[in-house]
């Protein structure tokens, strides 16, 4: 899938603006505050129902506007054209239409729509809690894998009712649910797990390609209790004190984690700010690369500020490995480095308001 036309409007400083990106490398251009991030935000919330600027999606909303909307259309290699758009009502949830109808599950927009995102934030994948992790995890399991969403929801819903026995101290119950608790767990743990070996593989070797300084980093995954526990009945049991206690479960898939090491030791303690952003693209385009292994076609890469991100030999590589590997991707930037053009690329100014194409 390929999008060929966005459309997007009440989003920040857009009241209505479009334009149509090219097959490959397309460059978003302008001053800062233009609105060349509030449209990959916009996009972003198209496969993901969330911002990645901030927490509530309120806040991108274009002053006085009711609502926000993007709309888009996508090709596919059979040249079908499919029709896909999102609204966010001021104080009020999403609405999804595809092809005109309208679709309740963000999760169904999002399958058709797939879609990953590097912006400034990224070093936090490394640095960070594990959430930013665990997404990249998700999002592997979801659209590479094509697990059933029930994984994730029955899970969390076995996960909220222990922790309500917890808190009203029903130990008959407790011993009753744990069993169920548990097999649910070690299966998203083991479906996790299994995703992770190939993923992590993949973006050691992606590493290597982008920073050779940082090849010898030593990816691993952690299914959400120790080692010393065979299952998680057996580590939820051990630490049931614990966890009536401080009123929540401390074992299972919750807790899982990516973890990274390098030179001996927990890579957030011995890389850079900028290794740390490097580190955090290979796993997305580990992410892109499966993906396309696995569908024939890159999900769709938004890639904010990118040369500023990166400093230009790693910006070099990652801008050759798009193109080789014909990838569709969005750039931000203030401009198009001279070292950056590509005579295939797309080029757009931004302004506030407006979106024009460069000839």
């Amino acid at each position: 899938m390929r999008v060929q036309h966005i459309s997007l409007g009440g989003l920040r400083v857009f009241a209505g603006a479009e334009f149509f990106p090219g097959a490959g490398v397309s460059w978003l251009t302008g001053e800062n505050g233009a609105g060349k991030t509030s449209v990959l935000e916009g996009l972003y919330a198209l496969g993901h129902a969330r911002s990645f600027r901030c927490p509530l999606f309120d806040s991108a909303l274009r002053t006085g506007d009711a609502e926000a909307f993007v709309f888009t259309e996508w090709t596919d290699t059979s040249a079908r054209v499919s029709r896909i758009a999102c609204a966010k009502e001021r104080g009020g949830g999403w609405r999804y239409r595809v092809d005109g109808a309208p679709v309740a599950r963000a999760l169904e927009v999002a399958l058709r729509a797939p879609m990953l995102c590097f912006e400034p934030g990224a070093h936090a994948v490394v640095a960070g809690p594990s959430e930013r992790r665990r997404r990249l995890v998700d999002w592997g399991l979801f659209h590479v894998e094509r697990a059933p969403s029930a994984l994730w929801s029955d899970w969390q819903r076995a996960l909220k009712q222990r922790n309500a026995l917890l808190k009203l101290r029903d130990l008959r119950a407790l011993d009753a649910y744990d069993g169920v608790i548990a097999a649910l767990g070690e299966q998203l743990a083991a479906a996790r797990g299994a995703f992770c070996s190939e993923w992590l593989a993949e973006a050691a070797r992606t590493l290597a390609g982008l920073s050779p300084d940082l090849s010898d980093l030593a990816f691993g995954f952690r299914r959400g209790w120790g080692k010393t526990h065979a299952s998680l009945l057996e580590a939820l049991q051990a630490q049931r004190p614990t966890d009536l206690q401080l009123g929540f479960t401390g074992s299972g898939p919750h807790r899982c984690d990516v973890s990274l090491r390098w030179q001996g030791a927990d890579a957030r303690d011995r890389v850079s700010r900028g290794q740390s952003k490097v580190i955090a693209l290979a796993l997305v385009l580990g992410l892109g690369r499966l993906f396309a292994r696995r569908y024939g076609a890159w999900p769709l890469l938004l890639l904010d500020d990118l040369c500023s991100e990166l400093d230009h030999r790693h910006a070099s590589v990652v801008l050759e490995l798009l193109r080789s590997e014909r990838v569709q991707a969005l750039i931000t930037g203030v401009v198009r480095p001279s070292w950056a053009a590509d005579a295939d690329d797309t080029v757009f100014h931004v302004e506030r308001g407006s979106i024009t194409p460069l000839l």
